[in-house]
């Protein structure tokens, strides 16, 4: 089960995207299948080809450049999770929910996915793509267009919550597994993370680990991770990174993991000036290990969605009871 899934899902998403055949989501996914798109969770699968169409008719002509997939038994369900990440190339041609009409500019951007696939139908699926980096490339200012959006999207999360107390979303399938192990890397890294000892992050990196992450970054040494890192900790700096899932092959040296992290913006990186608003984001990150350390990794979260939170609230002080 675990080799025949990675291919189909691979295959799948280039289906999708270069040959528009959104119809194979009714051979692939359940009726009733749930999709996770930042801020937004689309119930059904009319609702997931709806968002697939609206897609390919704002990034159109898209070609799959590279992608890759690992995948390991789901833990508390008779199923598989499978993770995959591409780079894509397109045309925008057309507006959709946060996109304005078409300029027919070439982009390019990458993509994550962790999929819930059981009885090979697709049962849930988290998809991140780096809205950051498209904004970009058509000049689109990313403050104007969080601004924009605020009122569009407003109030969709239930702010502070932790996602397993939000309703109608079902129970967690497949949620992380208590690791024991004091040694083990995926523990020692959110440590790391949540208790801001950077150090320890930083060590856990190969010294020539390289990270593709959101907004088109490519950082090539271990010191420019933890710098990227500390950024997001110095925005929200009491913020607490929480694992929802985790993707270990281990004979290939491969672990993704779903994560959500929630604060209050106080500080800077986000905006010229800290707004106090409550942040919750939610991120992939994928790693190839080498040796026992980070030789990889690729990590998305919408930056566009943040900028969109902390516009979309009250200017009132926040309170922290």
């Amino acid at each position: 089960m675990k080799a025949d899934l990675q291919q189909p899902m691979l295959t799948l998403e280039t289906q999708l995207r270069e040959q528009q055949a959104v119809g194979r989501l009714y051979d692939t996914a359940l009726h009733n299948v749930v999709l996770h798109r930042d801020s937004e969770t689309f119930y059904g699968r009319e609702a997931v080809v709806a968002d697939w169409l609206t897609e390919l008719h704002s990034c159109g002509e898209q070609q799959v450049l590279e992608s890759e997939a690992f995948s390991a038994p789901a833990p508390n369900a008779n199923a598989q999770l499978v993770m995959t990440h591409s780079r894509i190339s397109a045309t925008h041609t057309g507006a959709s929910g946060w996109l304005p009409r078409s300029t027919g500019k070439p982009i390019s951007y990458r993509s994550q996915s962790l999929y819930l696939v059981a009885n090979e139908r697709i049962v849930e699926q988290w998809r991140f793509e780096d809205q950051l980096h498209i904004a970009l490339q058509l000049g689109l200012a990313p403050a104007d267009l969080a601004k924009r959006l605020s009122p569009l999207n407003g109030g969709r999360w239930q702010l502070g919550e932790t996602a397993s107390a939000q309703g109608q979303t079902g129970p967690r399938i497949a949620g992380l597994p208590k690791v024991d192990h004091s040694d083990d890397i995926v523990s020692q890294w959110v440590d790391a993370f949540n208790t801001h000892r950077l150090d320890r992050l930083g060590e856990l990196y190969c010294r020539d680990a390289d990270l593709s992450g959101p907004g088109g970054r490519e950082l090539i040494d271990r010191a420019d991770i933890t710098k990227f890192w500390l950024s997001l900790q110095a925005a929200i700096p009491d913020g607490q990174l929480l694992t929802q899932n985790m993707v270990r092959d281990t004979d290939n040296g491969r672990i993704g993991l779903l994560w959500s992290l929630s604060g209050f913006h106080t500080g800077p990186g986000l905006t010229p000036t800290p707004s106090g608003q409550r942040l919750r984001l939610s991120g992939l990150t994928q790693w190839q290990l080498n040796d026992g350390g980070i030789a990889k990794e690729w990590t998305l979260f919408n930056e566009i969605d943040l900028l969109r939170q902390i516009h979309s609230g009250s200017r009132q002080t926040p309170n922290r009871l």
